[in-house]
């Protein structure tokens, strides 16, 4: 008896622990709060990529706009994507991805444009391992 009331605990407070927090919807996928407005972050993926690029001021300046129109559009776009992306959708989003990447190659050196490039093909690269993992 005094075996079954023990596992019998052990079963609650595993389950308790399992439960989620009332916070953990404010919270993106990588458990960073993601209450930013667009210009917050538009200005922290610029801050990043001028560390990561040694972009110049004007080019800061630039790539603060580029990242601040992408950043409003996708908020805007988010909610229509919740219900499913058509071929249509599908096309329109990768040939938004080229024009931002024809303007950013515009903006940054051919030295800044490979590093990103391949710091970007990195990142995708570790995206699909981690994904793949799971």
């Amino acid at each position: 008896m005094k075996d079954v009331l023990i596992i019998c605990l052990a079963l609650l407070t595993f389950s308790l622990q399992a439960q989620p927090g009332n916070d953990e919807g404010k919270h993106h996928r990588n458990g960073k709060n993601m209450d930013y407005t667009p210009e917050q972050i538009a200005e922290l993926r610029t801050k990043k990529m001028a560390l990561q690029l040694d972009l110049t001021e004007q080019q800061e300046k630039r790539v603060y706009s580029l990242m601040l129109n992408k950043t409003i559009k996708r908020k805007e776009k988010k909610e229509e994507h919740k219900e499913g992306v058509s071929f249509e959708k599908r096309k329109e989003i990768l040939d938004h991805r080229i024009e931002e990447k024809k303007e950013l190659k515009s903006i940054l050196t051919k030295e800044q444009f490979d590093k990103w490039e391949t710091n970007m093909q990195n990142k995708n690269r570790n995206k699909s391992r981690s994904k793949k993992h799971k």
